[in-house]
């Protein structure tokens, strides 16, 4: 964890991603038509379609720290959220006093002791590209916030346990345990 940034430090830091990912996917993708040029394999160049969706992550992460900072200032929290603990650079803060999350393009500051109840969801996909992921279900504010926590495939986030963090700044907190699913069970519920 960082420490000591504030959150136009992230901003700064998420602007710059977007460049360097830019740049990166303009070098592979090179990179990639050179080899497929060379030994005539033009299928490989559809791997350089991977990098312009990771370029869009970092521009939405991007989008939302300007949300989150003008939620904070419109609504004169800035000063209220202390110290930065974590940002997940896609969705989400961890500071002192609040988690701060972006859900459909919606800011919402929960104090810690306005989460009820938390849960943590398992899924695991036995297919041909076998992963496993773990959520954390964050009930507060009559919602239910799902975030990742742990993958096994590549994402465009940093990772955390969210359980013990939470639970340490409110131990009053409801902790209901895991609920682990296969993505079989998933499909054959809906």
């Amino acid at each position: 964890m960082k420490k000591d940034l504030k959150i136009d430090d992230y901003k700064s830091i998420a602007k710059s991603d977007i460049s360097t990912y830019i740049v990166m996917t303009i070098v592979i993708f090179g990179i990639l038509l050179f080899i497929g040029y060379k030994v005539d394999f033009y299928y490989i160049l559809f791997l350089g379609l991977i990098m312009p969706f990771r370029v869009l992550e970092r521009i939405n992460a991007y989008s939302n720290i300007k949300l989150i900072k003008a939620y904070l200032v419109n609504n004169n929290l800035i000063d209220k959220i202390g110290t930065i603990d974590f940002w997940n650079e896609k969705n989400y803060f961890l500071t002192t006093n609040y988690l701060i999350i972006v859900n459909n393009k919606k800011v919402y500051p929960i104090k810690y002791n306005q989460i009820s109840k938390i849960s943590v969801e398992k899924k695991l996909n036995t297919g041909k590209n076998t992963n496993y992921q773990e959520y954390i279900h964050i009930y507060a504010l009559d919602k239910d916030f799902k975030i990742l926590t742990y993958s096994t495939s590549l994402v465009g986030e940093e990772l955390l346990n969210l359980k013990k963090y939470l639970l340490n700044k409110n131990s009053k907190i409801q902790y209901e345990g895991y609920n682990t699913y296969t993505m079989d069970e998933l499909d054959n519920n809906k």
